[in-house]
């Protein structure tokens, strides 16, 4: 995946890998799961360089952090605007398509400069409900 970085930035070997890894997984990911993944494929960064590089690549924009109380940080490449649901029961989190993406479009509100916009749902997921009511 090619991608341009502002004047001053360089996309380096761990980030493109990085990028490369998210953008095609298309899920949702701990600094150390990516870097069991990474090991796993022979390559050598190190944990604390996955966490440089995708705090940096937060920075950016190209990678998102999702982070719920409680539990360790994720990460996702940045695509289309979608919302998150976690799941309190097994701690999954699954995107949701927002049908009305004018929340996504908001710039400006009452007078504030809006940057980003974030849409978290919380409860049970489908899989921990079947599970729970079978086991009743």
């Amino acid at each position: 995946m090619q991608i341009k970085l502002a004047p001053g930035k360089r996309l380096t070997r761990p980030k493109q890998i990085i990028i490369d890894y998210l953008s095609v997984k298309r899920q949702h990911i701990t600094a150390e799961q990516l870097y069991g993944f990474l090991k796993g494929e022979q390559t050598t960064i190190g944990l604390a360089t996955i966490y440089r590089n995708l705090n940096e690549l937060s920075e950016l924009g190209l990678v998102r952090r999702i982070s719920y109380a409680g539990q360790p940080v994720f990460y996702e490449y940045c695509r289309e605007p979608h919302a998150h649901f976690y799941c309190e029961q097994c701690h999954s989190i699954h995107d949701i398509q927002v049908p009305d993406n004018s929340i996504d479009n908001l710039k400006y509100w009452q007078g504030h400069y809006i940057k980003e916009t974030k849409i978290e749902l919380r409860g049970i997921c489908e899989k921990c409900l079947k599970e729970y009511f079978i086991m009743k």
